[in-house]
């Protein structure tokens, strides 16, 4: 297996180990738990990614921005996310939004 360097101005040269542990990921299959501080609700209008916070079914506050980076990184300076496997769930629904806001698709989330 080889790594391509990365382009990021702040990485330098990286060193693999001949004895680096590759561990394999199988399938999530844990029960969802709720992040204390809340779910949110997705979706793309007029150019723009929405994420709404919803805490004991109620909306709380409601970021937006024309890239998921942009919502995920005002999610996270906000301290509106403690848990990282919600942290990588909205990374990824961001990211698909944003793709379908760019090709001009229904975004849905799952």
């Amino acid at each position: 297996m080889k790594f391509v360097k990365s382009r990021h101005k702040h990485h330098g040269t990286v060193t693999i180990p001949s004895c680096l542990q590759n561990i394999k990921a199988e399938r999530w299959d844990e029960t969802l738990i709720i992040d204390p501080q809340g779910y949110f609700l997705i979706k793309i209008e007029k150019g723009h990614i929405y994420a709404g916070r919803v805490v004991k079914n109620m909306m709380k506050g409601i970021v937006y921005g024309k890239t998921a980076e942009d919502v995920y990184q005002l999610l996270i300076k906000k301290k509106w996310v403690s848990r990282l496997d919600h942290a990588a769930y909205l990374g990824k629904e961001l990211h698909r939004a944003e793709l379908c806001m760019q090709q001009k698709k229904k975004f849905v989330q799952e």
